[in-house]
């Protein structure tokens, strides 16, 4: 019978054979050395356990057959086995009726790695350390067992020097991809399995640092901070060096612990995340350096008074995201270089906080956060999901961990770990006990845990909504997802006791975001709500063989939850989605409104004087700059400053724009970059001067002729059917009622597109009622009625024909309706050149999506305007529009319009599940719209857009467009 390892099958031994939890950190010393054993190793895998060699470690058995695999990496992205995207349910369920905490006995895929290292012994201590394998594992060396770990996402580091012998050492792995540990991994992610990240061989000298802990804890008025360092080791004694200045302790029964007081220091925050350098060494009895290590410390103090959260003495306010560690290509092996330029884009784009959802992150990313200035909220690797969520917690007996002491072991090593591994990094000021496991006596358990570790953090966590069981004990705070603003204050006006933060809101999935505009001035007018944190950061999607990005159920994988890994503000590949405009500036840290007279800057930091910036104000008539001033104003934080100006009035579309400009280059943002923004837009209403068109009688045809065009309208179905400039036909096909949009993700998920799916049919089946030309002195106009096939309900349409322009006038005549949009949608020949237009942008924006967006004009390639979201939705539109340039024709709304031009129809995008699945296209699809209704964001599987933000159109709702 093959060997089968108790501990996997064990909810209660979590860890063998392996060392304590440390911080992370690389150590420095001349006797010492890092040996990478990332790279190619043997690999073979099978589906159980038990099909597995059981003498795979040994060092007579041959693996000359096996493939190789590269680590870091995944098993189901190295051609074995297929990727898997669950959100709630577990990878199983459906394939094996398993209750915790049975592991699966069918399918568990078993991986077997085996490296041949050639090794000098030398004396000391060797430690392998493992940074991530998923999700459970034991390490042979030498053939000789030496430990067992689970927890994925954290440092699971074994001492091997009995094991390691001069000459070649064979290094044995072998990982399970589900144990016990998979009940408490439930996050919302890709299913995968292997060694994901880095794993290291060190060769450690006698009296090495086993571990170091540094807390730089500041006075009451901030004059001093104390430094304190304790150090784990067997030297003599040790030494703390900052700047100038050093202190030595000695060591005693394995620790020292050495102070250094700090004169008026430099406080950290993620505004100005100030940090000292400073060296720990330890030092044997000659005085002589064993080793050091060189890190950076930052002075920052972080509580709750009076129920408000402080940084520093002042009210925070978290301009958040969740982040999963993400690489289209490679699942969660991240590089270093693209887990900077995540933190470089988040601060381009006045993000101040990063919650590492739901797991620890590689290292690197909390030292970035420390240099550039954000704010972590540090989770732990926990996530039951799908144990409790079946009734939303009616079956709180099933729960895990709950109340069921098994779990606990396990739990609080998962605590330990991640505050281990991250206790002396400043940017860390919240502990998280973990995501969506409801509540309970265990988890009750490892917040008391947190707090007995650390007192200089807070601990959150989110199920206490769900479970106010342990509500006081397991979390500092009130937390919540995906509430409504108004449903966040009236939380607050019946709970006023603690602070309150929405760990996750404003649910990114597709076309989305919209509304987010509410949380923001919400946090300005209550002071108990201090913001949220965006779900999320990256759309997880995986490229296939073909180079097109993909989602759940797209490898076979079953079951799946589709495309709902696509909540990313920037796409899978790390580019921006539109969706970062508004976001950009909704956390902006000045807030500025514009009149057409005067402007007014309230001063929304903590720690950062307007002075520190330029201010810029420009006007631009009809999209061409006509002034600009460049100044500079003193504003302390938290301070308001208005001032006047006297610029020119003009019958045109003019705009007034206060930019905050850097004023040097820093390491995210080059000078002159804008980071805030306000502005005032005129709008002209257009009437063109007019006169009538002349008129040709036909049988079956009206024509018209004008300065530049001749068109043609049918009598039979009251559309026009031909309009010509300069020798091009423009119409392609006769123009529609435009009232349904391609579901957006939204949409979906609130079963809106349900409600609203007979405006397809009402667009696309509307039918002459009557036709009939009047004239006057300004236009011939043919109006035509319309009837909707389903409620009856009539439209008239308006072409009115002057040597200028043709007057395109929509009005509705029936009972109040919620619709998706109302307009008129215009089939033109595919463009030669790009549409230009005067309004919103540069970017994508929607009805409740476009207070970032900036008046002005802009140009865009019709044929790459729809937005790449992993499901084909509505996208691309700009709101806020005047007119539009295309070819050699115009389109003018007479007050403003929304605007799409794509190569496709609504109904064409909305069959498409993928990008790929769209048909040719040799025309270009033109969207005039008076209204438009919002795509909303509060979440994706049941919230609408706000009330205000869905278009209700009524008896006499009108719109006016202009061709010419």
């Amino acid at each position: 019978m093959a060997y089968r390892h108790p501990c996997l099958y064990d909810a209660t031994i979590c860890c063998e054979g392996r060392e304590e939890g440390r911080s992370l950190f690389t150590p420095i010393s001349k006797d010492g050395s890092v040996l990478s054993l990332s790279g190619e190793w043997r690999f073979s895998t099978y589906d159980r356990p038990e099909d597995a060699p059981e003498d795979f470690a040994s060092l007579s058995y041959d693996h000359s057959s096996w493939e190789t695999i590269t680590v870091p990496g995944l098993v189901e992205l190295s051609g074995h086995g297929r990727p898997q995207y669950v959100n709630i349910m577990y990878p199983w369920d459906g394939r094996e009726a398993l209750t915790p905490p049975m592991v699966p006995v069918e399918y568990n895929p078993t991986h077997l790695y085996v490296r041949d290292v050639e090794i000098e012994k030398k004396k000391g201590t060797y430690l392998i350390s493992f940074q991530g394998v998923q999700t459970a594992f034991d390490l042979f060396v030498n053939g000789e067992y030496v430990g067992y770990a689970e927890d994925s996402f954290t440092l699971s580091e074994f001492d091997v020097t009995k094991h390691i012998r001069s000459g070649v050492n064979r290094i044995a792995v072998r990982v399970f991809k589900f144990s016990t540990a998979s009940w408490l991994e439930d996050q919302d992610y890709w299913r995968f399995s292997g060694i994901f990240r880095e794993v290291e061989l060190q060769h450690r000298p006698a009296g090495y640092i086993r571990d170091f802990s540094v807390a730089a804890v500041p006075n009451e008025d901030f004059s001093e901070a104390e430094v304190t360092v304790r150090v784990k080791s067997t030297a003599a004694s040790m030494e703390l060096v900052i700047g100038d200045e050093s202190a030595r302790a000695k060591i005693s029964k394995g620790e020292g612990v050495v102070t250094m007081t700090l004169k008026n220091p430099l406080l950290w925050s993620a505004e100005k995340p100030n940090l000292y350098s400073y060296t720990v060494r330890t030092l044997d009895k000659a005085g002589e350096e064993i080793e050091r290590v060189e890190d950076e410390l930052g002075v920052r103090r972080f509580e709750i008074r009076d129920g408000i959260m402080l940084i520093n003495g002042k009210r925070i306010v978290f301009h958040g995201v969740n982040r999963h560690e993400w690489n289209a290509r490679k699942g969660r092996v991240v590089t270093k270089e693209e887990m900077e330029s995540d933190i470089l884009l988040m601060k381009r784009n006045n993000i101040n906080a990063l919650r590492t959802s739901h797991y620890p992150n590689e290292e690197y990313i909390y030292r970035l956060c420390d240099r550039y200035g954000l704010y972590v909220i540090a989770e732990t690797n926990l996530e039951t999901h799908g144990t409790w969520s079946k009734g939303w917690g009616e079956d709180l007996e099933k729960r895990v961990p709950g109340d069921d002491e098994i779990w606990e072991n396990a739990v609080l090593d998962r605590a330990r770990s991640n505050f281990e591994s991250f206790k002396n990094r400043p940017s860390v000021i919240i502990w998280s006990l973990g995501n969506e496991s409801a509540g309970g006596a265990v988890l009750a358990r490892e917040a008391e845990y947190y707090r007995e570790l650390d007192s200089t953090r807070l601990v959150h966590y989110e199920g206490v909504f769900h479970d106010r069981s342990y509500s006081l004990t397991s979390s500092d705070m009130e937390s919540q997802m995906y509430t409504s603003a108004r449903g966040v204050r009236e939380f607050i006006e019946r709970n006023p006791e603690k602070p309150f933060i929405l760990c996750e809101y404003s649910h990114s999935m597709g076309n989305s975001n919209g509304g987010i505009m509410e949380y923001i001035r919400l946090e300005r007018e209550e002071e108990k709500y201090q913001g949220g944190f965006i779900w999320d950061f990256q759309d997880q999607a995986l490229y296939n063989d073909e180079g097109e990005l993909c989602y759940g159920g797209d490898f076979g994988d079953r079951p799946n939850n589709g495309t709902f890994s696509g909540n990313g503000i920037v796409f899978a590949d790390r580019t921006p989605t539109p969706k970062l405009q508004e976001i950009r500036y909704a956390y902006q840290g000045f807030e500025i409104a514009v009149s057409g007279k005067d402007c007014t800057i309230v001063n929304r930091n903590l720690f950062t004087d307007l002075s520190e910036y330029d201010i810029e104000l420009t006007q631009k008539v009809e999209g061409i700059e006509t002034y600009r001033d460049v100044s500079a104003r003193e504003l302390p934080p938290g301070e308001t400053l208005s001032f006047g100006f006297d610029l020119p009035k003009y019958n045109s579309n003019y705009s007034i724009r206060v930019r905050i400009l850097h004023r040097a280059d820093t390491p995210w943002a080059k000078k002159g970059e804008s980071l805030a923004h306000g502005e005032w837009v005129h709008y002209r209403k257009s009437r063109p001067k007019r006169a009538k068109a002349d008129i040709i009688q036909g049988d079956f045809n009206w024509g018209f002729r004008g300065k530049g065009y001749d068109a043609l309208v049918s009598r039979e179905t009251g559309l026009i059917v031909s309009y010509v400039r300069n020798g091009v036909e423009y119409i392609r096909e006769s123009p529609t009622l435009s009232l349904f949009r391609a579901p957006v993700d939204n949409d979906r998920g609130s079963r809106l597109f349900a409600d609203w799916a007979v405006w397809e049919a009402e667009s696309k089946g509307a039918r002459k009622y009557d036709t009939y030309l009047e004239e006057n002195d300004e236009e011939a106009v043919v109006k035509t009625v319309l009837t909707l096939p389903v409620s009856k309900q009539k439209l008239t349409l308006e072409q009115a024909f002057s040597q200028e322009c043709v007057r395109f006038t929509l009005t509705y005549h029936g009972r109040e309706a919620s619709v998706p949009e109302f307009g008129l949608v215009f089939t033109l020949p595919e463009l030669k050149g790009e549409v230009s237009y005067l309004g919103l942008g540069p970017e994508e924006c929607e009805a409740d999506r476009d207070e970032g967006a900036l008046f002005d004009r802009y140009t865009f390639d019709a044929r790459t305007n729809l937005t790449p979201y992993l499901r084909c939705q509505d996208a691309g539109g700009r709101s806020g529009a005047k007119e539009a340039r295309l070819d050699d024709v115009t389109f003018v709304a007479e007050k403003r319009m929304f605007l799409s031009v794509l190569p496709w129809r609504s109904d064409e995008i909305a069959a498409a599940r993928h990008r790929s699945e769209l048909p040719p296209s040799h025309k270009t699809v033109v969207k005039v719209l008076g209204l438009k209704s919002g795509v909303g964001g509060d979440d994706s599987w049941g919230a609408t857009p706000l009330e205000e933000n869905i278009t209700t159109i009524r008896k006499g709702t009108s719109f006016t467009v202009y061709l010419k």
